[in-house]
């Protein structure tokens, strides 16, 4: 009788985790299809490899990094949009691949990758150094799209460390305050 009982407990619970299982792929499956129907902003990408206001802020190993001032406005009150290019070296462009095959994104054209331009939010109030990404497109020499992320309401907000290319940016971006 007890073993009776335990194997009726170990069926439900085997459909109820079915069940579930069946719930959040259904989820997965919805958000990835509304993902699929935003528009990704060609244009813009197209534009920003075009475009030769870039200011160069850094190098380091994974490319030469430039900046421009967002001309679409504030992300946020208070908030600075700032726009980035990191122009590729070899190097960083081959980790960059590795990364991506690591993660199991796709790959494909990958070997024509040239740059990637980030819009972010740059936060020079706080009394913290700290920045949002925004917007990521990561595209061909010609300006063509091979992947586009965009942040949604939610926004993850990073700490600046001192030394890094972010901190070289936010120089830039939100130069000190001087003491009257």
């Amino acid at each position: 009788m007890g073993g009776e009982i335990k194997q009726r407990h170990h069926v439900k619970a085997m459909l109820f985790t079915g069940i579930a299982m069946i719930i959040c792929i259904g989820f997965i499956m919805y958000l990835k299809e509304q993902a699929a129907k935003q528009p990704v902003p060609t244009e813009r990408a197209i534009y920003d490899v075009k475009v030769t206001d870039w200011k160069q802020y850094g190098t380091n190993p994974d490319g030469e990094h430039f900046y421009r001032f967002d001309e679409s406005g504030k992300a946020f009150p208070d908030i600075f949009s700032i726009k980035t290019r990191l122009v590729y070296s070899e190097e960083g462009k081959n980790r960059y691949i590795e990364g991506r095959q690591k993660a199991r994104l796709t790959l494909k054209d990958f070997d024509k990758l040239d740059s990637r331009t980030v819009l972010y939010g740059l936060n020079c109030f706080s009394k913290t150094k700290e920045l949002c990404i925004l917007e990521v497109f990561e595209l061909t020499k010609d300006g063509v799209t091979l992947d586009y992320a965009k942040s949604g309401s939610y926004k993850d907000w990073k700490q600046i460390g001192d030394g890094t290319i972010e901190d070289a940016l936010y120089k830039v971006g939100c130069p000190e305050k001087k003491d009257k």
